[in-house]
């Protein structure tokens, strides 16, 4: 795992383990350049696996969640959190997300067969199935590249640049010129 060692924290007289959070963007770059299936594999389960101690922690917020619905009159926190919206209940939710899934169900079959055949012509060995680790070291050559320089030109970076220095420092460059 790439997660650092806990840090004992109080707060409010109450003993708290704080891990600092992995680096996303290291995660998902490492997922999309490791040309090895069992280093992707490896370092996918690291991430994920995340630290034991966490679990404990999450399964008490859960039941303290449900506890907090419970006493406001609802079955479940997604009751509770869903009252007031749009969708009105888990049913409404369950019904969009079951017609989401039917809409893109044919694009996403299609975009399936497009990396398992990236994955048989580039991996030697027999397993062809598609893993999560093996996700985002397909698609990413499938990602059109798109040019930013127009928007990224050195100007335009030097003028975001002061502008947020002005906003968080109070502090303006101004440009000289010999006179």
């Amino acid at each position: 795992s790439t997660s650092i060692s806990p840090t004992p924290k109080q707060i409010n007289n109450k003993d708290y383990l704080v891990y600092q959070q992995n680096n996303e963007n290291v995660y998902y770059t490492a997922l999309r350049y490791i040309n090895d299936p069992i280093l992707r594999k490896q370092f996918y389960f690291g991430h994920k696996s995340g630290i034991p101690e966490n679990s404990i922690v999450l399964k008490s917020l859960l039941n303290t969640r449900l506890s907090i619905a419970n006493k406001l009159g609802h079955s479940s926190h997604t009751s509770f959190n869903t009252g007031s919206t749009m969708a009105k209940d888990q049913k409404n939710v369950n019904s969009f997300l079951n017609d989401v899934s039917d809409y893109f169900k044919i694009e996403a079959e299609n975009d399936l067969k497009i990396i398992k055949n990236l994955k048989i012509a580039n991996e030697i060995d027999d397993n062809k199935n598609i893993y999560p680790w093996d996700i985002p070291f397909y698609t990413s050559p499938l990602i059109p590249s798109v040019d930013l320089s127009n928007y990224l030109s050195v100007k335009n970076c030097l003028e975001a640049l002061n502008a947020i220095v002005q906003s968080l420092f109070n502090i303006e460059f101004l440009h000289v010129t010999n006179t």
